[in-house]
């Protein structure tokens, strides 16, 4: 059952979104026994790491729900200074996975990572008022379901991630189906229930798409029983 009577969009979000907290919550603990961060990290991990995709520009669109707070706080973190965001456990649940040292992959990272733009998958050019050569890869998690408050916003929202890719590129989808909210300390904040029909239903509508693997897992949540939770690979 849904915790709201209006849908917590974008502009909500700027005066009650708290990006450290943020973090805190859903970034501090991944290799904790059926965590969500854990089976986001494992099934990255499985696409990229077998060697058949491959490419130079990949695009995370919606690094977290958290509008311009959290830019601020990546661009502190990937220039080193203080008051940036703290992403050491995640550094060192992926040195477990992958047996590259956390300093070795913060350096990798921080050289790899080009821009860090402002992005509102509601508008046909997510990024506008810029315009970004097409993308090998565009991954998206936890953040569709909690900017669309409707299906045909969010049929909207893929059409509009889709045109960031160029031929033959790859979009990776991760996110918690039949989520209704969420909470950040005692924050809440609303989200698009989907199923996984909702969701292929809407990728179909996208003629250029296949679906080529769709890999599903429940976590054990404190909010339900079963939390089913998703991720999606998807050819262009």
């Amino acid at each position: 059952m849904s915790e709201f009577t209006t849908f917590t969009e974008g502009e909500y979000y700027e005066g009650h979104f708290d990006s450290q907290a943020y973090v805190k919550n859903f970034y501090s603990c991944p290799a904790e026994e059926k965590n969500f961060l854990a089976f986001v990290l494992r099934c990255l991990s499985m696409i990229f790491s077998a060697g058949e995709h491959k490419g130079k520009l990949l695009v995370d669109v919606g690094s977290g729900p958290s509008i311009h707070s959290l830019e601020c706080r990546i661009e502190k973190w990937l220039k080193s200074q203080k008051d940036g965001l703290d992403w050491k456990p995640m550094l060192q649940y992926v040195y477990e996975i992958k047996g590259k040292s956390p300093s070795d992959l913060e350096a990798t990272l921080k050289q790899q990572a080009k821009k860090v733009l402002k992005c509102d998958v509601r508008l046909d050019n997510p990024f506008y008022p810029h315009t970004l050569e097409p993308a090998d890869c565009v991954i998206t998690s936890l953040c569709l379901e909690a900017v669309c408050k409707d299906i045909q916003t969010y049929c909207l929202a893929l059409h509009g991630l889709s045109k960031l890719m160029r031929p033959g590129g790859l979009l990776v989808m991760i996110g918690v189906l039949g989520e209704s909210f969420y909470k950040v300390d005692e924050q809440l904040f609303s989200c698009l229930g989907l199923s996984r029909d909702n969701i292929e239903e809407a990728l179909s509508g996208l003629v250029c798409f296949g679906v080529s693997r769709l890999i599903s897992l429940c976590l054990v949540g404190q909010i339900t029983p079963l939390i089913p939770s998703c991720a999606a690979l998807i050819e262009h």
